[in-house]
């Protein structure tokens, strides 16, 4: 392969192999970092020279002290390697037989890069917690994935783990309704401190640290939370599991880690365990292949699932994409910093090529060009590119650190970067992405100078790896009454469709379909922190709880981060009929029980770039889950306390049988005690279902009643 010359003609001097990552006494080490470790030194002001990381004299200015950095390191053996290192002084921790996370000072990297066992330094990537950018905006009176579901699995005996930030220990909705704390499990991954279990050090710990959104206590309670008086209907879908809490700064490395210790944590325990990820990045390769990515991979598995958000991009214009027609043609792409300080942008090629770039000035206003000194670029800028060994073309990354740059250099308001890309090969295909808060624009313009930005392709990372399940969102309520006492509403949107900022698919490997299953995410009802600023709006707390002198609220946010937990509340209930789900069989089952309806169309044999396979139904899965559980003898490890589950909705009611009874009998009546039905059944088997049809009912209350040998349970019906 032809070494890759991108962004600057004029700078050649800093990317051509004599340059910044030159022939040397440590060419091996530097070789093991991939391309984001090495944007990263670069970020931070360090040059190589001779087997030396040295900060530029202007970094050194803005940054002090030995930069830090969190690393996936792959290895051959990482229990062995840990051993060794930690002999050494670094901090790693093994995560798969062949991935650590390690944490260096910058000073100490090409030590680590020789060490033996360590095949590649790869860099670890900040995302951010996925919430749609109107969080504020209140909705829904309870908290629903299956909608209408009532069921009497609630997680009991399974591991809700959730890795987020913004967790308030001492809600009440992560305490039993007798006040017993339910979280079981507490490790601060930002700290490195020991994990708590001991439930007086975690109510003395309060919550995570500062916090004006509370992000964690919204979709923890979604995913788990207890019921409470005073916000009836609000409380998660598994209110009987266990909950494991990872603070976290969304670091790739910290993210790995977290997943490794919940799993650690429920299986000291003897129960399975589901994590939720409401967070992410879209600045990847979207193929699914990254170091992190097959991290996760490898960490899920029996009794061991994974469930993430998709991402909010579903109105971001943050991918590209250009087929090139001749060596003549040229991309320009304009960066739109939309209140970002710094541009980041991963950019993707077919054909392992040259081809060449520049970066200028655009005025949007006078519709005109202006060239930049390079010499005066080079503080504010880092790049590399690395040859792509799984698709045979290269990847490249370009960071900007736009705020100071626009600062140092006085560029008036109103100017923005511009990125042109051009004599590249006739026929090769690029694809690009920007960071959050950043999109690719067109200046206005009409003419097709710019090629602008598109939504397509921004499944968030670590939605993307094959064996987590990926989350889209749909809407669920338009109007809410708010502790202000008056209804509120937002318009534009309708019940059932999915909601305009979940990220579509698909990813640039054809095979993995991402994403795939929706549940609602739009305005949904949930627990509150007391350090969010959202409870100072009358609008947007529906509910405030008093106990023991203390104030405690629900509200509503909305993004794929609140449609994933409800997801993985409904695999806890799942995971309690059948322990050993895998995360193959998870994917199986999400996707032949799939609700398909006027609003997702017929795509639970064909997939969608936004729906996935449909509507997740919590019911028709709960089912299959107690048939593959009786199939392989697990039904007395998973016989539900009540002997059957309810499902009421439109002009019927279903009754599933949660394990076999020699007989029953199903009566249907008035509240007045009429009859109106009777059924008596005998030999009824494990999963097996009654539908009663309220079709000839006229309108008013019944009693849905089912009697067994062993219990007696009933139902009170509504029919409109």
């Amino acid at each position: 392969m032809r070494k890759i010359f991108f962004l600057f003609v004029t700078l050649l001097l800093w990317t051509h192999p004599a340059g910044l990552w030159a022939q040397g006494p440590d060419t091996s080490a530097f070789g093991k970092m991939d391309a984001l470790l090495r944007l990263q030194l670069r970020q931070a002001g360090y040059e190589e020279a001779g087997g030396v990381l040295k900060r530029s004299a202007l970094r050194r200015s803005r940054v002090q002290g030995d930069t830090v950095f969190r690393l996936l390191v792959r290895c051959a053996d990482s229990e062995a390697l840990a051993t060794g290192l930690r002999a050494e002084g670094y901090e790693v921790h093994p995560i798969v037989p062949t991935l650590c996370v390690a944490a260096s000072p910058a000073s100490r990297l090409s030590r680590l890069a020789r060490y033996p066992g360590v095949e590649r330094l790869c860099g670890s990537r900040t995302a951010r917690p996925l919430m749609d950018a109107s969080r504020l905006m209140t909705g829904m009176d309870r908290v629903a994935a299956g909608e209408g579901l009532d069921s009497p699995f609630d997680g009991t005996g399974v591991v809700v783990g959730i890795i987020d930030g913004g967790f308030e220990y001492n809600h009440p909705a992560f305490s039993t309704p007798e006040g017993e704390l339910r979280i079981k499990y507490l490790w601060d991954s930002r700290q490195g401190r020991n994990p708590q279990t001991d439930p007086d050090s975690i109510r003395a710990a309060e919550n995570d640290g500062p916090d004006d959104v509370g992000h964690a206590t919204h979709v923890s309670n979604i995913a788990a939370g207890s019921p409470v008086e005073g916000a009836e209907g609000l409380h998660g879908y598994a209110p009987g599991a266990d909950l494991a809490f990872i603070p976290s700064d969304f670091d790739d490395a910290n993210a790995l880690l977290g997943v490794r210790r919940i799993q650690d944590f429920a299986r000291s325990q003897g129960k399975p365990c589901v994590i939720n990820m409401s967070f992410g990045s879209t600045v990847y390769p979207h193929d699914g292949l990254t170091t992190y990515e097959q991290g996760m991979n490898e960490l899920a598995g029996e009794g061991a699932l994974l469930v993430a958000a998709a991402g909010n991009s579903g109105t971001t214009l943050g991918h590209v994409e250009k087929r090139f027609a001749s060596e003549r043609d040229t991309l320009r792409l304009l960066l739109e910093p939309d209140g970002s300080d710094v541009l980041f942008c991963f950019f993707r090629n077919n054909e392992a090529e040259d081809f060449f770039g520049d970066l200028s000035l655009y005025d949007s206003l006078k519709q005109a060009v202006y060239a930049l000194d390079e010499e005066e670029l080079y503080d504010y800028m880092w790049w590399e590119t690395s040859e792509d060994t799984i698709s045979g073309g290269v990847q490249f990354q370009i960071g900007i650190d736009w705020a100071n740059l626009k600062a140092d250099l006085q560029i008036p308001d109103g100017y923005c970067p511009m990125l042109s890309v051009f004599d590249a090969p006739a026929g090769s295909f690029l694809h690009g992405w920007i960071n959050v808060y950043a999109y690719f624009g067109d200046g206005g313009r009409e003419d097709g100078y710019f090629t602008p930005g598109d939504t397509r392709y921004s499944v968030a990372v670590p939605a993307s790896a094959e064996r987590v399940l990926a989350i889209a969102s749909y809407n669920s309520r338009t109007s809410w009454t708010g502790l202000d006492g008056e209804n509120h509403g937002v318009g534009g949107i309708e019940v059932g469709e999915l909601s305009s900022f979940s990220s579509p698919g698909p990813l640039l490997d054809a095979d993995l379909k991402k994403p795939f299953i929706a549940a609602p995410g739009c305005m949904i009802l949930s627990a509150f922190s007391r350090q969010a600023d959202a409870i100072e709006n009358p609008q947007a707390v529906t509910n405030r709880v008093s106990q023991d002198g203390t104030d405690y609220y629900y509200g509503a946010m909305q993004g794929t981060s609140m449609a994933s937990p409800q997801v993985t509340g409904i695999v806890a209930c799942w995971l309690q009929a059948y322990p050993k789900l895998t995360p193959e069989e998870l994917h199986e089952i999400v996707r032949t029980t799939a609700i398909n309806d006027e609003f997702t169309g017929p795509v639970r044999d064909s997939w969608d770039a936004g729906w996935g396979y449909g509507k997740i139904d919590a019911y028709a899965g709960l089912k299959e889950c107690l048939r593959r559980a009786a199939a392989t003898g697990l039904r007395e490890e998973v016989a539900s306390e009540e002997p059957v589950s309810f499902r009421i909705g439109g002009r019927e009611a279903r009754v599933l049988f949660n394990g076999d009874e020699p007989e029953a009998t199903l009566r249907l009546c008035t509240l007045g005690g009429v009859p109106v039905e009777e059924r008596r059944l005998q030999a009824v088997s494990c999963a097996h279902e009654e539908v009663v049809s309220l079709e000839g009912c006229a309108p008013g209350c019944y009693l849905l009643t089912v009697q067994t040998a062993r219990a007696q349970v009933a139902r009170k019906i509504a029919v409109p």
